[in-house]
């Protein structure tokens, strides 16, 4: 789920073909940033704990009003590259959509030059790489089934029959785009399940969701894998069913269309960081626990190949 590790070690002495083409850029950019000045940036965000918590305490300003798994990272990161960051949440509380040609929430504040970076746990889509820059991901993202411990496990395609089941997605993610344009007649029966409850059906945060769950043992909430498998380990009331919509989808952190160097330098972050096993060692911190009995992380940390890799490197 992370970026690509070897699951066996090359022979001393040898390396590997991803790390020979990583070594290379090394090379090339830690030449240049080592000399650079220290640079300063706007970082846009969007509270959704664990990966970014804000503490809303009287005492505590600026960046320290922070605090998660993407806070811990792009302070590892920022040593990395030299450079100091601000960080504030964006004002509409949005990841970004285009409507009328415009957009709006993290990726707009991006597009019209409000900030330098978004973090967040943001899914790269064509459309959303066509206005700005996304690094290497941090994480590939599949789509799971929340419900309560006491639903009946099901097929996606039973519960997209069962009249008596109430879905639920984030508004204005790439979730409910998917829907939306979907073409497997399955997904495209729970589309119109959704709009025929448009205002109920659409909600605007994970906590949101998983308080449905909660109230109703018919609902069932559509949601990210990661944060489907944090609430379950959480929340010994909740379960993921088995069945699961494969989406090929990751998270990347996002930048301006004009800062290339700055992607560069997060890119080779991120890799340097997953080459140290700092990003499992950030991601155990923050998500692989669970307060329930029995219960156990799924987390599986080489869940990208080398092929895989090197083409969203050259896509990217």
């Amino acid at each position: 789920m992370f970026l690509y590790s070897p699951k066996s070690k090359p022979r001393s002495g040898t390396m590997s073909p991803v790390s020979l083409f990583f070594a290379i850029l090394c090379v090339i950019y830690l030449g240049h940033y080592s000399t650079a000045e220290e640079k300063h940036y706007d970082v846009t965000t969007i509270p959704v704990s664990p990966y970014i918590s804000y503490l809303n305490e009287k005492k505590l300003v600026g960046n320290a009003q922070f605090e998660g798994y993407l806070i811990d990272l792009l302070e590892k990161l920022a040593k990395f590259g030299n450079f100091t960051y601000s960080l504030r949440k964006v004002q509409d509380r949005k990841y970004g959509q285009k409507k009328n040609g415009e957009w709006d929430g993290m990726i707009g504040e991006l597009v019209n030059r409000k900030a330098d970076m978004a973090l967040a746990p943001l899914t790269r889509s064509d459309l959303r790489a066509a206005a700005v820059l996304f690094t290497i991901p941090f994480r590939n993202v599949n789509l799971n089934f929340l419900v309560r411990k006491n639903f009946k496990e099901k097929k996606i395609d039973e519960l997209a029959k069962d009249k008596n089941v109430k879905f639920f997605v984030i508004k204005g993610g790439t979730t409910s785009t998917r829907f939306k344009f979907a073409t497997d007649p399955v997904e495209k029966r729970i589309w119109r399940r959704l709009q025929k409850t448009d205002s109920e059906s659409f909600i605007s945060t994970v906590k949101q969701g998983v308080d449905k769950v909660l109230e109703d043992n018919n609902v069932v909430f559509i949601v990210e894998s990661p944060m489907a498998e944090y609430w379950e380990n959480k929340n010994c009331d909740l379960k993921i069913l088995k069945d699961v919509i494969e989406t090929k989808d990751y998270y990347s952190l996002a930048v301006r269309k004009d800062l290339i160097g700055l992607k560069d330098t997060l890119d080779l972050g991120l890799w340097r960081l997953n080459q140290g096993n700092e990003l499992k060692k950030l991601w155990v911190k923050w998500f692989s626990y669970t307060t329930c009995s029995g219960s156990m992380t799924k987390f599986n940390i080489f869940g990208l190949g080398v092929t895989t890799l090197i083409i969203m490197i050259i896509a990217l």
